[in-house]
């Protein structure tokens, strides 16, 4: 039942009772014509989101099942309806600030938006309308006809998403689980104006449909407003879907795909229950148990102890109808065969009976954790509600969920592994590389495998440390104090729920390395986590898993650090191992060659994956020689090369109190936090190596790499030297990249809407230390390629020219500020937004500007901000034609 699934729709929770004293309020309406509605009261949100959601799905498509028409109805309710056309749609959403979005399961299709909560009627009418009137035109059909063939092939060329449908389609001979939820090609493209119109109305009717509210808004206004908007929509016939019942499995399924990939994916699926099952809850157990996080059963012994992969998890997922048990793994090709059989060697265990009171505690912390967690942004809560009531009829359904798991004892568990984990109840896909069989040797690659480190996000691309401290005026909720080591500590209370997030960055990323080292900061914070000189790393992730937190190390292009989350009641246990990586890391020799090998796959495989590519080359045309041109994994050389002396020294190098910043956000008592902080690093010594410093080379003319590869999509990309992070003109370029992106975007509704080329594009301004970078992406087919490149460089010149209405300005500005929003709504984003600004010399309250500054620009400031940095005869183009 865990969300890892990539077409998993729905976030399950856990019971607020044990929640360290947290509930939640929910309100349930029937209509008179069979819809229901479901609100939740979030007083201090700014934004509320509408999601509706429909019994419609694979599940649910009856003779068209395999033809992916769910999928395409969704894509088709953003084309318009009787009152408004999709431009309409796309102009009202941006105006709104809104963010809108729809997706297909299983079991059933949702759309939501999310907007400030003064546009909730607004945003309520529109959804209402978009869901109960969609026009379906020919021309709008054949389009977007189109886009999806292209989302097709896009899922084709990933991995991941492949072998999840590959098992999908083995483990199920007669159930429609077994069909791709996009459809088989051959099938969708006979799907007809028609079929659409009979479907939408046979599934899409009030009673099998589910309206969520959460946020700002009081729940009578909430169920006022729905009833309201929904009064017109009469009750119909409708059909019920004949599902096929899926026979028991009596041998054991194997079955071998090869692809473009340097790695091996293997999954292992069991046939279980579902959703309605009391083995529900012993099983969601088992998945916690044996594949989640690094204290599991698999992964301790099949990457940490044996290496026989590089990534492992186990996922129980139970939908409407009986699913799976699904045990993943990512590794060498010549090692998972050796894998598989040790996963069922793990299984042979539980089946013993060897199952150990903490590992039952961990299982239910965990469950709390994600629980809280889900209650953090009010888009899940939404999702939540909805999943809950259209499959239960109960929207708290999931609000009562842990409560059961502390019900289930270990006999239970083990019971269920000798029930359905069995060899003959299995199916066992592997997707290997195409050349496999041929090769003697295999090279052992990965795909961002590296637990615990991510790329750097736009905050990570700036200044890193030299800036004079700004000047600030702090909230009663925030207290900020600079000890005599230099060290910067922040803490905030955000106390709806009780949870805390704690952020520490130091000078380090791409600009610390030296010449020769590339690499070395990522390597270095995978690393901090395996061990310390008072803990092994046994002590340190798995200690944090069992009490239902969770933390992790990151490294972008000039800085580093540490982040956690967890229980706020656990906050003072949890900063004792925070503490002790940040000051105590030791880099264990046999852990460096463990680490080595997971982060010289994952270069490898980036060179496989079509954005992961795209970007690299990018980035090497717009700067050379400097810093930001290299991979942030590093080279297999030069990550080969690296010492433990090395590591080391760059980690007293950068883990330095002088210019660091530690930030602790959540249900936190602020003096209290902050003396104990002040005491912990106190002692804490040692000085920040200096960054190197590196102009970047000014662009001569237009760049231009064409690359082939083995994908049954193209790529196009095209960046610009930005600017540095505390120039005025990012909040520009940010404008103007509003102005492009999205499904409310010029870019998307020209290139895909207007030309119907491409699936997905958009745009993104990355300010840095030294100039950043603007870019824009569009993924098309070959024959597209440069009919796409035209279209964009028209789009670009149309914002050069100043060719934007006031409307399109102003709906931008809108959907920036509620963007912003949306991204300081949890503890951990806030924690790292306000640790970020304030190390890159901004303020720790910088954040609190962001909407000002945004309001204030006008059409001129973009025509100037755009005429000096998006020159089209001063820009980089990489092109990767598929073969």
């Amino acid at each position: 039942m865990k969300t890892s699934i990539v077409f998993l729709f729905f976030i399950f929770a856990a019971s607020p009772s044990h929640a360290e004293g947290f509930t939640a309020d929910y309100h349930k309406t029937v209509l008179e014509n069979g819809a229901v509605v479901v609100c939740r009261h979030v007083p201090e949100s700014p934004l509320v989101t509408v999601q509706i959601r429909v019994l419609s799905g694979l599940s649910n498509e009856g003779e068209y099942a395999g033809s992916g028409i769910s999928h395409f109805l969704e894509h088709l309710v953003f084309k318009g309806t009787h009152d408004r056309t999709s431009e309409e749609i796309r102009r009202e959403v941006k105006a709104m600030g809104g963010v809108v979005n729809g997706a297909t399961g299983l079991d059933s299709v949702e759309y939501h938006i999310t907007v400030p909560n003064k546009n909730f009627r607004r945003a309520l009418d529109l959804l209402v309308d978009m869901v109960t009137e969609p026009v379906f035109t020919d021309k709008g059909m054949e389009k977007e006809r189109d886009v999806i063939l292209k989302e097709i092939r896009l899922h084709n060329d990933d991995p991941v998403s492949r072998r999840t449908r590959l098992l999908f389609s083995q483990a199920y001979r007669e159930h429609v689980y077994k069909y791709p939820i996009l459809g088989y090609e051959e099938l969708f493209k006979k799907l007809t104006r028609e079929d659409i119109l009979r479907y939408h109305a046979a599934v899409y009717t009030p009673e099998k449909m589910v309206v969520g509210i959460a946020g700002g808004i009081p729940p009578d206004t909430a169920l006022e407003a729905a009833e309201e908007a929904l009064k017109e929509y009469q009750r119909s016939r409708g059909i019920q879907a004949d599902v096929p019942v899926e026979p028991e499995q009596i041998n054991e399924v194997r079955a071998e795909f090869s692809a473009d990939v340097t790695l091996g994916y293997m999954a292992v699926g069991f046939h279980t229950t579902s959703l309605y099952s009391p083995d529900l809850y012993a099983g969601d157990v088992l998945s916690i148990l044996l594949g989640e996080g690094n204290d599991s059963r698999l992964y301790k012994r099949l990457v940490k102890d044996k290496q026989l992969l590089y990534t492992v998890s186990s996922h129980n997922y139970t939908p409407r109808y009986p699913g799976l048990f699904i045990v993943t793994g990512t590794g060498d090709p010549d090692m998972l065969e050796q894998a598989r059989q040790e996963i069922f060697a793990v299984i042979e265990e539980l089946n013993s009976g060897d199952i150990r009171d903490r590992e039952m505690e961990r299982a239910r912390n965990l469950v709390i954790s994600d629980y809280l967690h889900s209650h953090e942004r009010i888009a899940r809560i939404a999702a939540s509600m909805t999943s809950s009531q259209i499959l239960t009829g109960d929207p708290a359904f999931f609000e009562k969920y842990v409560d059961e798991i502390k019900r289930v004892e270990k006999e239970k568990v083990g019971e269920l592994v000798s029930k359905y984990l069995t060899g003959d109840n299995s199916t066992t896909v592997f997707l290997l590389p195409r050349d496999y069989h041929a090769r003697e040797q295999t090279l052992a690659a990965g795909k961002q495998l590296t637990e615990g480190v991510r790329e750097a996000g736009p905050e990570e691309a700036a200044e890193p440390a030299g800036f004079p401290e700004p000047e600030q005026r702090e909230d009663a909720d925030v207290k900020s104090l600079t000890l005599k080591n230099g060290l910067r500590i922040i803490v905030k209370r955000k106390g709806a729920l009780p949870l805390v997030s704690a952020t520490l960055a130091v000078p380090g990323g791409l600009m610390a390395e030296e010449t020769g080292k590339d690499g070395i900061s990522n390597l270095t914070a995978s690393l901090i986590l395996k061990g310390t000189r008072e803990r092994g790393e046994d002590e340190i992730i798995p200690a944090l898993e069992k009490m239902g937190g969770s933390i992790g190390t990151f490294s972008g292009m000039n800085s580093t650090g540490v982040a956690m989350d967890l229980i706020a009641g656990d906050l003072s246990a949890g900063l004792d191992i925070f503490e002790d990586v940040v000051k105590h890391a030791v880099f264990p020799e046999e852990e460096i060659i463990k680490q080595k090998k997971k982060i010289t796959a994952s270069i490898r495989e980036q060179e496989k994956d079509i954005f992961d590519n795209g970007m690299i080359q990018l980035r090497g045309l717009l700067y050379g020689d400097h810093p930001y041109a290299r991979k942030l994994l590093g080279e297999v050389q030069t990550v080969d090369s690296i010492s433990r002396d090395e590591i080391a020294a760059f980690y007293k190098r950068c883990f330095a109190p002088e210019k660091a910043v530690l930030t602790v956000v959540g249900d936190v008592d602020v003096e209290k936090t902050a003396d104990n902080l002040a005491k912990r690093f106190a002692g804490w010594e040692g000085k920040n190596g200096r960054p190197r410093e590196m102009e970047v080379v000014p662009l001569e003319g237009t760049k231009r790499e064409d690359i082939v590869m083995r994908k049954e999509q193209s790529l196009l990309l095209v960046g610009f030297q930005g600017v540095r992070i505390k120039d005025e003109r990012k909040y520009e370029l940010a404008l103007i990249s509003s102005l492009l992106s999205g499904s409310d975007g010029l870019l998307f509704h020209t290139v895909r809407e207007e030309e119907g080329a491409i699936y997905t594009s958009g745009a993104v301004s990355v300010p840095g230390a030294a100039p950043g970078y603007f870019m824009l992406y569009a993924a098309t087919t070959e024959e597209n390629i440069e009919k796409v490149r035209n279209a964009v460089f028209g789009v670009l010149k149309k914002i050069i020219d100043g060719d934007v209405t006031k409307e399109e300005i102003e709906s931008s500005k809108n959907s920036l500020i509620s963007r912003h929003a949306h991204s300081i709504e949890t503890n951990y984003s806030m924690s790292m937004m306000m640790t970020l600004d304030e190390f890159y010399g901004l303020g720790f309250q910088d954040y609190k500007g962001y909407p000002a500054e945004i309001t204030a620009l006008t059409r001129d400031d973009i025509i100037r901000c755009a005429g000096e940095i998006l020159d089209l005869d001063r820009c980089a183009v990489v092109v990767i034609h598929s073969e």
